[in-house]
């Protein structure tokens, strides 16, 4: 798994230095917090095969690193493709949400925290009100960053494409990111 995830990021980094981001920040530090999620998790569950915050770090690794492979597939296939790329405005959409299922792991290794059991039977709540709580805002952007409603996601056409930009590339441009925004 962990082979798998890093061997990823090598077309993943081939994406973005195509769409022109290896020299924002920004995709650096999401480099380096992939490798060193999968790195420490590697370590701990090598080490300590039965805690699980290893196997959590783990899944904070796999799914940062999946984020960053679907943004940067969707962007290549929106804006540099000369074809439409299979599923790219998907994993474009799925991008938009699927990080939060790395952040939802940190509220439950921090309760989990040092050897991998909760303090108490009253903890458990922490970690299903942390859980819930992503689930439900990864609905929520899943929702208000699905495009059109219709099914042209799923098809390969290029057409007009010019819904993708209006409704799922907002969502990558925040301030300060570096990523492109659409035009208006």
């Amino acid at each position: 798994m962990v082979a798998l995830s890093v061997i990823a990021l090598i077309p993943t980094l081939a994406l973005l230095g195509r769409l022109g981001l290896l020299t924002d920040p920004m995709v650096w530090a999401s480099f380096v917090l992939v490798l060193g999620f999968l790195t420490v998790g590697l370590v701990t569950t090598v080490r300590r095969v039965g805690n699980p915050i290893g196997w959590l770090l783990l899944w904070q690794g796999v799914a940062a690193g999946f984020s960053l492979f679907a943004a940067a597939y969707g962007m290549y296939d929106l804006q540099v493709a000369a074809e439409p790329l299979p599923g790219g405005s998907l994993l474009l959409w799925m991008s938009t949400w699927i990080w939060l299922a790395a952040l939802a792991v940190s509220p439950v290794i921090h309760v989990l925290f040092p050897d991998g059991r909760l303090l108490s039977r009253r903890w458990a709540g922490v970690i299903w009100l942390a859980l819930a709580s992503m689930v439900l805002a990864m609905a929520a952007i899943a929702v208000a960053a699905w495009p059109l409603g219709d099914r042209r996601c799923w098809r390969g056409r290029r057409g007009d494409r010019s819904w993708i930009r209006r409704r799922l590339l907002p969502w990558w441009g925040w301030p300060g990111s570096g990523w492109p925004r659409p035009a208006p």
